[in-house]
């Protein structure tokens, strides 16, 4: 039967694959309402299942919800018709309150390099770590962090990040059928900081220790297993500009575990050998919350993500954690497709073209087979 390789290989690092922490990954601005709880007003981004409710929520004062007429539990969005003048007033709400109640990509980086700290650690409370042990080890891969000199830029997103991590308050509870009894984590009801510092200190120019947890959510993520080493290494270290390929990675690597959690279960049905990708289903979790008005730049994102596929399955075969995998490429013979590809026809108007993640429009897609190791 089949293994999770290397999962808890401790030269490779610790990707939490656990869907609460997704499901906080993914929380979208059409799900923030307004609430009064304990007679204290929140606007809140809540998401609900029948096995859990996960919540981030910022405290506002009662004058905002007297200002823009807020009422308890209907979303922000759907209060103003976007014509109207109101509807920019609450555009320019949310958006104060943005960081409060939804993750930068950037945060989702760093949140993951803690969690892979904090899995590691058997301290049951707390653990340490600093800025160039974050750089040097996790983002540059060095033997050694002693020697890593962090400049102005990296200090200072540091610094921001994890004080976003910091603020936000996290509201969980989970059913009495949420997991497995032997599990210990259902019936739990946490309201909490999401990320725990405690005694942050100097040590030298841009470099801050400190000392941090993740409290009883924490414990739930470490007390599930819902983790492993199915990301490589080599995608914790990107720079702030590339952060989205960790990001896909991210995502990548929680399909395999979910797709080898099947194949460990019943290694003999086809299904669970293989499954498939669509770069058109990671586009949305590469885009961070925002009401700001963008350019469509729909095709170059969709060309990236699925660049960045491309490179992660590489990688993953590279280093035996799939087995295979190839790309399948469609197209839709139009008008226009036909004019672009005139030279790519031979003289029995077979096209003659090798696409590449760079050759997808509206008339060319793509999509990844995923071939995973059975033994």
């Amino acid at each position: 039967m089949s293994k999770i390789r290397n999962r808890f290989n401790s030269k490779e690092i610790l990707t939490c694959h656990d869907n609460l922490l997704t499901t906080l990954y993914q929380m979208g601005l059409h799900n923030i309402t307004y609430r009064e709880i304990n007679g204290r007003n929140y606007l809140i981004n809540s998401i609900e299942d029948d096995k859990f409710t996960i919540e981030l929520r910022a405290k506002i004062e009662k004058t905002v919800v007297e200002t823009y007429k807020l009422e308890p539990d209907m979303p922000l969005l759907n209060i103003y018709n976007e014509q109207k003048r109101e509807y920019q007033e609450i555009i320019i709400l949310i958006n104060a309150y943005l960081n409060y109640l939804t993750f930068t990509n950037d945060e989702k980086l760093i949140m993951n390099i803690l969690l892979d700290k904090y899995l590691n650690s058997n301290e049951k409370y707390g653990v340490s770590i600093s800025f160039r042990e974050i750089e040097g080890i996790y983002r540059k891969r060095a033997i050694s962090y002693r020697n890593i000199i962090l400049n102005d830029f990296t200090y200072r997103k540091y610094v921001s990040t994890i004080e976003g991590l910091m603020n936000k308050q996290l509201y969980l509870k989970t059913s009495k059928d949420f997991r497995q009894i032997r599990y210990g984590v259902n019936d739990k009801e946490i309201l909490q900081r999401l990320l725990i510092v405690d005694k942050p200190h100097l040590l030298g120019k841009n470099n801050v220790e400190f000392e941090f947890n993740f409290g009883g959510f924490g414990r739930i993520l470490k007390l599930s297993r819902r983790y492993s080493n199915t990301l490589p290494n080599y995608f914790y270290a990107v720079s702030f500009k590339q952060v989205k390929m960790h990001i896909v990675a991210f995502y990548i690597a929680r399909e395999v575990f979910i797709q080898q959690g099947k194949l460990n279960k019943n290694p003999y049905k086809s299904d669970n050998k293989r499954f498939k990708i669509n770069p058109r289903d990671y586009v949305d979790l590469l885009t961070e919350s925002t009401l700001n008005k963008r350019t469509n730049n729909h095709l170059r994102n969709l060309r990236m993500v699925a660049g960045y596929i491309e490179k992660v399955l590489d990688e993953m075969k590279n280093k035996g954690i799939i087995s295979n995998y190839n790309a399948i490429y469609d197209y839709n013979e139009t008008e226009k497709f036909q004019k672009k590809h005139e030279f790519d026809y031979d003289i029995n108007s077979n096209l003659c073209c090798r696409f590449t993640t760079n050759s997808l429009s509206e008339n060319v897609s793509v999509v990844f087979e995923v071939v995973m190791l059975t033994t």
